[in-house]
């Protein structure tokens, strides 16, 4: 930096230099030289940097309405929300994935076809799956020390989704304590690639999410039922 003032200086006294003599009876002072210098570096230093805060504004702008469509393509697509809660299915159908192999494919709920799943130390779970023409992983990643203590109620995480060998899905996700089923819970994306995934994930997610919504509506009817039928008229 102080090597470009001495350069712009050097400049502009040279442009000083090369203006021509000064007028008979006017002279020169070395300091208001200098301080007159100083101030047009100064204001060309500012010029620039307001410049490239416009441009840099320009380019949020920018991005914030890239994330603004994308957010609104994952709500109204149900995928943001689908995804979320496809991360504990995750948990939940590892140990029937792990016994799966692409050689011998186990089914799965609502026509997945499981070829295999595991976990990590760090607490990662993931699946593989084929559904329609695809090979997916669906992978569960809590974040590390991330956990229900002292005053935290949340925990927090990422459920990532591969479409043969490319990530296409990426979302936060987060937990709360006094969800009685632990469901992950949608927060933003962070990964998103469109592709002919979209139409087979939307499919398979939208089915797990009417599974949901019907689990209690049916154990009441079951247990209406159970009760009816202890009872004679």
């Amino acid at each position: 930096m102080f090597e470009f003032l001495k350069r712009f200086l050097s400049a502009d006294k040279l442009a000083s230099s090369t203006a021509g003599p000064q007028p008979p009876g006017q002279t020169t002072d070395p300091d208001e030289d200098l301080l007159a210098s100083i101030k047009a570096y100064r204001e060309r230093m500012f010029d620039a940097a307001e410049s490239e805060i416009a441009a840099n504004q320009r380019n949020v702008e920018g991005d914030k309405h890239k994330i603004e469509r994308t957010e609104r393509f994952l709500r109204e697509s149900g995928l943001g929300r689908g995804i979320a809660k496809f991360m504990t299915t995750v948990w939940s159908t590892r140990n029937q994935a792990e016994r799966a192999s692409e050689a011998n494919p186990l089914p799965g709920e609502h026509g997945m076809q499981l070829t295999g799943g595991g976990h990590s130390e760090r607490h990662n779970e993931w699946i593989t799956f084929l559904y329609g023409k695809h090979h997916y992983r669906a992978e569960s990643r809590p974040k590390d020390g991330s956990s229900f203590d002292g005053d935290n109620d949340y925990r927090y995480g990422e459920g990532s989704l591969s479409c043969d060998g490319v990530e296409v899905l990426r979302v936060e996700t987060e937990q709360h304590y006094n969800d009685e089923y632990f469901m992950w819970k949608y927060n933003r994306v962070l990964v998103f690639a469109k592709g002919d995934w979209i139409p087979e994930m939307v499919e398979l997610l939208t089915q797990f999410e009417i599974e949901d919504r019907q689990f209690f509506p049916k154990l009441m009817v079951e247990a209406e039922k159970k009760q009816a039928g202890g009872i004679s008229e």
